[in-house]
């Protein structure tokens, strides 16, 4: 999981090997990672500790604590309690050696100005750790006694939270009796989540990513992100093969809103027909908002093929609608809507410029909740003027 190359990095790139070659340095090699292999082990290592970390946040599946924060906690006060309590030895220590001094002091037997200079200097010494002696210890009860009071209030609460959890789920099971409703079907459920997750990504395809195989995912970040500046300085149609500076600008705004890139494959495959291989690679973005918008800016600018990643099984229903809808309204635009609520599909078409919403209404089999992928690309595009969608109906 990673996210992609901006194309500003790339034409930086491209403008420093142009340099080191007209100054006559050796290129680097474009498929050999130069980077730092104990730099990636140690992200490598955070990332392992973070996982750690997050899966011991986890009590239950359905109760949360933050356990990594109080973890942190107790230790700061077990340090704060150490070390207040090796002060007070130490304080106790220095008594000891002020003592030993005083009775240094008082045999000296002359009483002149040097013998009351160092009294003086004993007693102040003697009444600082005193005073510092009985802070520590003061304090160091106090400190005792908070951190009793807050290991019994954290186990009542415990106790208390354990209890109403106990008495919600009884509660709950009673009402479901009394009411006579059955839970929702946890088949559904899963398939509503798989929904609501494939929804916030998009699946880009057949996009040209070199005349060779390739299997490491920096190199297939690198080529993903080439593929997309050579679509979009075609758009643009520069004669140099580079994309205009608004462009680039746009595009490295939508690439930066991705949360995670991943490949539907190990490795890149020759698309068909072409003479270039390919892998379809999925964009996730924070939410389904952002990927609709981000979306439609890379069709704008780069005119890429992509979908919404669904299951195959969703998927494959979604098709069937999509085609029969084709046959009954020629020469339409055609839009279907997913209602995962209703467990059915909703075909909508414009005509002449006017909208006809929800005209059909296709309920789902239960096929579709088997969530399982099928690791293998489209095989070809949506038509121009079909889209198949998951959010809301189009509005006339």
């Amino acid at each position: 999981m990673s996210k992609p190359v901006t194309i500003s990095s790339l034409l930086k790139r491209k403008e420093g090997e142009k340099e080191g070659k007209e100054k006559g340095y050796p290129a680097k090699h474009p498929n050999i990672s130069t980077s730092n292999r104990f730099l990636a082990l140690a992200e490598k290592g955070k990332a392992a500790r973070d996982r750690t970390l997050s899966a011991k946040r986890f009590r239950s599946d359905s109760e949360y604590t933050d356990i990594g924060e109080d973890a942190d906690v107790c230790e700061q006060e077990d340090s704060v309690f150490v070390n207040m309590e090796k002060t007070e030895n130490q304080l106790k220590e220095a008594k000891t050696v002020i003592d030993q001094v005083k009775q240094e002091v008082d045999k000296i037997p002359d009483p002149g100005p040097l013998r009351g200079v160092l009294d003086g200097l004993v007693k102040w010494m003697a009444l600082t750790t005193s005073i510092q002696e009985n802070t520590a210890s003061v304090m160091l009860d106090e400190f005792a006694k908070a951190k009793k009071k807050a290991v019994l209030v954290s186990k009542v609460v415990a106790e208390a939270s354990s209890q109403s959890k106990a008495a919600g789920q009884q509660g709950k099971g009673k009402q479901g009796e009394t009411d006579g409703q059955p839970e929702q079907d946890p088949r559904k459920k899963k398939f509503i989540q798989a929904v609501r997750e494939a929804e916030k990504s998009t699946l880009v395809f057949n996009m040209d990513m070199g005349t060779v195989a390739v299997m490491n995912t920096n190199t297939m970040n690198r080529k993903f992100s080439l593929a997309l500046k050579a679509k979009a300085a075609e758009v643009d149609g520069n004669a140099n093969g580079e994309p205009k500076t608004d462009t680039v600008t746009q595009l490295d705004d939508t690439l930066s809103m991705v949360k995670s890139m991943d490949y539907f494959g190990k490795t890149t495959k020759q698309a068909k027909g072409k003479d270039f291989f390919t892998i379809p690679v999925k964009l996730a973005y924070k939410d389904k908002e952002t990927r609709i918008t981000a979306e439609q800016n890379l069709r704008k600018l780069c005119k890429v093929s992509c979908t919404t990643p669904y299951h195959s099984t969703l998927r494959d229903e979604l098709k069937k609608v999509m085609e029969g809808a084709k046959v009954r309204y020629k020469n339409s635009y055609v839009q279907t809507r997913l209602d995962v609520d209703k467990m059915e599909v909703k075909v909508s078409y414009r005509q002449d410029g006017i909208w006809y919403n929800d005209v059909e209404k296709f309920p789902l089999p239960d096929s579709v909740f088997d969530l399982t992928h099928k690791v293998a690309k489209p095989k070809q595009s949506i038509p121009e003027g079909m889209e198949t969608d998951g959010g809301d109906s189009v509005q006339g």
